[in-house]
């Protein structure tokens, strides 16, 4: 709810990354890692996650690739009710920021994340393209091997760590972590 706030109240939907000065966008433009994956081994490319979408359509226009691939391409993985044939870029590229956004779309992010209320304007003060190295928590080693949270022990144990530590390296949390799971109520 605070991202939602935080994007809607920002000015311009751009922040710069106080460490290397690169303007990013606040929507999800940027490709995830699967997803980029995907799209460098279909169009036989090397884009980074740090590539805004529209100019990754551009440059495939550029190379030669035809509108209608890309269109499907986009709407295939971000799973949209569009026609490639008839659907338009900005249209393609709305709904599938859109779906990631509010959605259960996995394919694209935002250039900076949202720190409410660790930050005064709403956002982390290094976007994207620093993360990994600004970010020490978020390096990809330390992300594969979390499957431990502090506050599911101290929920969920009842003195049991060891039985709450095996629960969160379960099948259960594949895709997700257990702090960002919300309480199911009967």
């Amino acid at each position: 709810m605070y991202a939602d706030v935080m994007l809607e109240i920002h000015p311009t939907k751009w922040k710069v990354c106080q460490i290397c000065g690169k303007e990013m966008s606040l929507y999800y433009h940027y490709p995830n890692a699967n997803f980029l994956k995907s799209l460098n081994k279909k169009f036989d490319t090397d884009f980074s996650d740090c590539d805004h979408i529209r100019d990754i359509w551009d440059e495939l226009i550029n190379r030669g690739v035809r509108k209608n691939d890309i269109a499907a391409f986009l709407i295939s993985k971000g799973d949209l009710d569009l026609d490639a044939r008839v659907s338009k870029k900005d249209e393609i590229i709305d709904a599938i920021e859109y779906a990631c956004r509010k959605g259960d779309k996995k394919c694209l992010g935002p250039g900076a994340m949202s720190n409410f209320p660790d930050r005064y304007d709403g956002f982390h003060t290094y976007n994207r393209c620093c993360r990994a190295t600004q970010d020490k928590g978020r390096s990809k080693e330390n992300l594969k091997s979390y499957t431990k949270d502090r506050r599911a022990y101290e929920y969920w144990s009842d003195g049991n760590i060891h039985a709450a530590n095996q629960f969160m390296g379960s099948r259960f949390f594949d895709g997700t972590s257990a702090d960002h799971i919300e309480p199911q109520f009967s």
